[in-house]
C-alpha cells in the first residue's frame, strides 16, 4: 500500500515538474522576443549605425538585424535569440523599425504556444508593444 502511494505522488510530482518546465520555457521565449523587439525599436530611434532596424521571428530563433528589411540586412550586425525549443511562434515574423521614429513597417501580434499553454505579444502601429 505504502508503494503505491508513493507511485502515486510521484507521477503528480513528475506532472508538475513539467508544467513548470512548460510554462518558464513559454515566459523565458514571451521575454526574449519583447526585450529584442524593443532594443531594435530603440536603435532605430537613436539612429544607431544610421540606418533602421529589425526583428525576424522564426522558429527556435530571433534574429535582430540592422537594414530596411531582413533579406536586405547587413548580416554583419545580425544578432541571435535562441528560443526554447517546442515554443510554437505565429503571427508576424518581422517587425523592422524606422530610424528616429521607431515606427514599424508592419504592426500586429504574435502568439506563442508551448502544450495548452499560450502567451501574445502586440505591437501597435506606434510601436507600443504589450503582452
Amino acid at each position: 500500500m505504502a508503494t503505491g502511494l508513493m507511485l502515486a505522488i510521484g507521477a503528480v510530482s513528475i506532472s508538475v515538474s513539467q508544467d513548470l518546465y512548460l510554462k518558464n520555457d513559454l515566459e523565458i521565449a514571451t521575454i526574449s522576443l519583447s526585450q529584442t523587439v524593443r532594443e531594435a525599436q530603440m536603435m532605430a530611434k537613436e539612429g544607431y549605425r544610421d540606418s533602421r532596424w529589425g526583428v525576424k521571428v522564426q522558429q527556435e530563433e530571433l534574429t535582430l538585424y540592422k537594414g530596411t528589411s531582413y533579406d536586405s540586412r547587413d548580416t554583419i550586425f545580425d544578432e541571435k535569440i535562441t528560443i526554447p525549443k517546442g515554443v510554437e511562434i505565429t503571427g508576424v515574423d518581422d517587425f523592422n523599425f524606422s530610424k528616429l521614429e521607431g515606427e514599424p513597417q508592419t504592426s500586429g501580434n504574435i502568439s506563442l504556444k508551448i502544450s495548452s499553454y499560450e502567451n501574445n505579444i502586440s505591437v501597435n502601429e506606434k510601436g507600443i508593444l504589450s503582452y
